[in-house]
Formats: C-alpha cells, structure tokens, sequence
C-alpha cells in the first residue's frame, strides 16, 4: 500500500492532481449530482422503488398515443390550408419531430455538401460562409419570425403569394409541430452539412476512380462507395442533431409567443421547462423527472446503437502521406445557374430568422403586421439606456465567458488525463 502510494505520489505532480480533483469535482457536481438527483425522483413512488411514474407515461393518451388527439395536416377550412400536425401525445411527438428534423437535416446537409465538395462555380467562397448563417441562433426569436412568416392572416408568406402574386389557391398556415419541423430544419442542417463536408474533404479520391473503372456511374457511384464513405460524418451530424431536436425550447415557445397555438407546447422539453417554472413554488412533479429520464434514456440508446454499427465497419479515408487533387469539376453555365439558385434558396429559408431578427430590431414590425411601416432605433438604444437590458446582457457576456473558460480547463485536463 506505501509503495503503491508513492509511486502515485510521483506519477501525480502537483498540477495533474489539481487538474484531476478539480475535472472530478466538477463533473460529480455538475452531471452525477444532478442526474441522481432525477433518477431518485423518478424512481421513487411513494415508500418504494418503483416503475409506477414511468408506466404511467407510457400507457397515458396524454404522452403516447398511436391515434391522433387533434391537431390538422393538409387540411383546407375557409380558404386555409392548416399545415400543424397531429398530436400523438407529448413523448411521440417530441420523437416524432426529432425523427423527422434529422432526416430532413440529412438530405439537405449531404446535399449541400456534395455541391459543395464536387464543384467549382462562381460565389462559392461566398456560399461557403453564408450557408452557416443558421448556425448564429437567436434563442426564441428565430421560432416568432417564421411564425409571422407563416401566419394565415397577416404572414408575409401568404401576403406574397396568395395576395399579391396569386400563386396559391389558399392561405397556408404552418403552425404547431409542423412548424417546429421547419424552424429547427432551418437552424440545423448546418451540423450535418458541416460534418458531411469535412468527411468528404477527407476521401481518397483512388476509391471512387476504381469504382467509376469498374463500371460505377453518377448515382450507383455515390449509393455503392461514396455514401457508405461519409456514413461516419452523415451519423455524427445526425445524431448530434437528434439530440439538439429533443432539447430544443426556443422554437415551441417562440411559436406559442407568434400564434398561441397550443399544439407546439406539446413536446417533451416545453412540458419539462413547465414544470419547472412551476416548482419555483413548489417541488418538482416525480412524472416530470421520468420524462425527463425516458427522453434521456432514449437519446443514449439510440448514439449507443448508431456508434455500435459504425464502428463495425471499415472505412477507407484519406492515404496518409499521399499527393492528391480533390474531384472538382466545374459544371456547364446552365448546371452552374441551377446550382446557384439552390444554394440562394436554401442559404435565403436558413437565414430568414436571422434576416427577421434584423428587421424586428431595426423596425415597427412587431406590431404593424404584415410588413414593417417605419425604421427606429429604439430597441438598439435599449441596449444601453434601459438598465435592466444592460444588465442582461452584462450578466450573459460574464456567464457565457466564465463557462468558455471553465469548458476549456476541464475539457483540456481531461483529455491530458
């Protein structure tokens, strides 16, 4: 035990074993503590240990349904189009728009990507950097915007297209989890075109020129070799995007804040934030801590079950040390044209809450309706005369940049441990 001690001692100077204690210290407090905390509560039901809360959520209509609870889908009433959804109840659908965010979120990232490794064309530069634009999120504004947007009866959507140009036989109103799709596609389609990219960047071009000798065309070419080539990116993106899905509070109460629809508060994270703004007053309801839980579980079963397949796989990347020029082509003016104007398309829906936030803040538009009617700079001097602004942001700038600082201590000791 004393010769185990000291050669502890020795291994141990100083400075690692504050790293250790400080790395442990902080990740007990900070995610054991917690998450017990929240497995004690939902597990225990009254004296005992029991499953009760978690059967309870799974055989209630309030959270799992498999028979729609309300809600409209493509359904057309005085010259609207309802776009909403169908409540299946507050866990379903929370999967359901998770689900359906990342495979949305997959096309148009490995889309984009593809476009964006394999060809050269004019403004690419310029892509390059706007098609990340979604990724600046402003927290519950980027969900309000698209909800003005899309607002049956003063959106700008139907204003243009059904009032203006007459390309639309209705109205469309796109509210409750349909909306949550569409806002949180838009801000995350980036993770996965990102990821995607880098992993296409990092191919040996050797792999698709054997295959293309071998017969391999256009789309058997990217279903048989490149797309198994990116699985390893396609998957990170993904799955980070699932988890962001589940998580996300801004979009369901910025749409509550835009149209008061009360189909976007049924989601597993607006019903935990509910509760919890309740407990404020009181404790914190045991069945919430296992929706809690049961939303948790389900996001570590499903990274535990994409990283188990993966990495039964091999994947032939890049030939370390070799000299390779990347498969660029430059496609033919009309090509070039289609190519620009998908990209301005997507770049022009990714960035619209972005572009709204600048034009809420810059304008009357908050309250005028369909379109803004004047330009002020009120809300910018708020940023610096009104006293409780000021301290907001003070407080956000201070905290955000003590947890960056935190985050790169305890995440750099770590991976030196």
């Amino acid at each position: 035990m004393g010769a185990a001690l000291k050669r502890l001692s020795r291994e141990l100077d100083p400075l690692t074993l504050v790293q250790t204690l400080a790395s442990y210290v902080l990740l007990i407090g900070f995610l054991v503590l917690p998450i017990s905390s929240l497995v004690v509560q939902g597990f225990k039901h009254g004296d005992k240990i029991s499953l009760q809360w978690f059967l309870d959520i799974l055989t209630s209509p309030e959270y799992v349904s498999l028979k729609s609870r309300g809600g409209r889908f493509m359904e057309v009433r005085r010259g609207v189009m309802y776009l909403w959804g169908y409540d299946h109840g507050i866990l379903l659908n929370s999967l359901i728009v998770a689900l359906t965010v990342t495979a949305l979120c997959s096309i148009i990232g490995v889309s984009v990507a593809m476009v964006m490794g394999r060809y050269d064309f004019k403004g690419k530069g310029v892509f390059r950097v706007i098609l990340l634009i979604p990724l600046l999120a402003t927290p519950f504004v980027n969900a309000y915007v698209v909800g003005k947007v899309f607002n049956p009866r003063f959106g700008l959507l139907n204003y243009l297209l059904y009032d203006v140009l007459h390309l639309l036989p209705w109205r469309i109103s796109i509210d409750g989890l349909v909306g949550l799709i569409l806002v949180q596609t838009l801000t995350y389609y980036p993770i996965v075109y990102t990821n995607v990219l880098s992993t296409l960047n990092n191919i040996d071009p050797s792999m698709e020129e054997m295959a293309e000798n071998l017969g391999a065309k256009r789309l058997r070419l990217f279903r048989t070799v490149t797309l198994p080539l990116l699985l390893p990116g396609l998957v990170a993106g993904a799955v980070i995007t699932f988890i962001f899905s589940l998580e996300d509070l801004g979009a369901p109460i910025g749409f509550i804040g835009a149209t008061a629809n009360p189909l976007a508060k049924n989601v597993a994270s607006y019903q935990i934030y509910a509760s919890f703004k309740e407990a404020l007053t009181g404790e914190i309801s045991p069945k919430v801590s296992a929706l809690a839980l049961l939303i948790m579980f389900i996001t570590v079963v499903g990274y535990t079950l994409v990283k188990h397949y993966t990495s039964r796989r091999s994947y032939t990347m890049l030939s370390k040390g070799g000299r390779w020029s990347p498969r660029v082509s430059k496609p033919q003016p009309l090509a070039q044209a289609a190519v620009i104007l998908g990209l301005s398309t997507i770049f022009a829906m990714g960035a619209m809450p972005q572009l709204g936030t600048l034009v809420l803040a810059s304008t009357d538009w908050a309250t005028s309706g369909t379109l803004p009617t004047t330009l002020t700079l009120q809300y910018f001097r708020a940023l610096f005369t009104n006293h409780d602004v000021v301290t907001a942001i003070t407080n956000s700038l201070l905290y955000s940049l003590a947890a960056v600082v935190i985050m790169v201590l305890v995440g750099s000791s770590i991976s030196y441990l």
